[in-house]
C-alpha cells in the first residue's frame, strides 16, 4: 500500500499534518535510496574483487606450473650434460688405455666400466689430464690385460695342391688351352711322369 496525500487525508488529517507526513517519507525513501545505491555499488565491487582475486589466483598457479616446468627442463638439461660429459670421458679412458697397451675392446669396456669416471679430468682439448702418470698406473695395475707384440716372420705361403689329381696323355689331348691352365699342375705332374 502507497504512501499518498489522499490517504493521509482519509484519516483525517490536515493539509499541514499530511505535507510533513510526505515529506519526511519522502526524505525518509531518498535516505533509503541512497544507502541501497551504497551497498550495490558495494556488492559490485566485492564481486569485482572476487574475480580480480580469482583471475591472480589462476595467474599465480600458471607461475607456479612454469617455476615447475623450468626447474624440470633444468633439471633434464642438467641429467644431459652430465651423460655428454661422462661419454666424453669414457671416450678419452678407452682410448688412453689403448695408448697403454690394452688391445682387445672387450678388456678396455670392461675397465671403463669399472673405473671412476667422477674423478677423470679433460683438458681443454678433451683428452686426460695427467695422462702419461694415468698410463703408468694403468700398465702396472692392470698388466695382466696387456699384450706382448711378437715379431714373428711371416709363414710363407704354400698354394694349395691339386689333390694328387693325374691325367693320361689322352685325357690331356682332349683338354681345351683354358682346361689345361686350370688344371696345370696335376697337367705338369702328369706330363713329367711321362718322360
Amino acid at each position: 500500500m502507497a504512501l499518498t496525500r489522499n490517504f493521509l487525508k482519509s484519516m483525517g488529517l490536515t493539509d499541514e499534518q499530511v505535507s510533513a507526513i510526505i515529506e519526511n517519507h519522502t526524505d525518509t525513501v531518498e535516505g533509503l535510496k541512497k544507502e541501497r545505491d551504497t551497498l550495490k555499488a558495494a556488492a559490485d565491487s566485492v564481486e569485482a574483487l572476487t574475480r580480480e582475486r580469482d583471475e591472480y589466483k589462476d595467474k599465480l598457479s600458471k607461475a607456479g606450473d612454469a617455476a615447475k616446468v623450468q626447474a624440470d627442463f633444468d633439471a633434464f638439461r642438467q641429467q644431459v650434460e652430465k651423460e655428454k660429459t661422462h661419454t666424453r670421458k669414457m671416450q678419452a679412458y678407452d682410448a688412453l688405455l689403448k695408448d697403454a697397451g690394452v688391445a682387445r675392446d672387450s678388456f678396455r669396456q670392461t675397465l671403463c666400466k669399472t673405473a671412476d669416471m667422477e674423478k677423470i679430468e679433460l683438458d681443454d682439448k678433451g683428452a686426460v689430464k695427467d695422462a702419461e702418470a694415468l698410463k703408468e698406473r694403468i700398465r702396472a695395475d692392470y698388466a695382466d690385460f696387456i699384450g706382448t707384440v711378437h715379431n714373428d716372420p711371416t709363414p710363407p705361403i704354400n698354394p694349395p695342391s691339386s689333390g694328387g689329381k693325374t691325367f693320361t696323355a689322352e685325357q690331356i689331348r682332349g683338354m681345351s688351352a683354358e682346361e689345361i691352365n686350370k688344371n696345370w699342375e696335376a697337367v705338369s705332374k702328369t706330363l713329367a711322369s711321362m718322360k
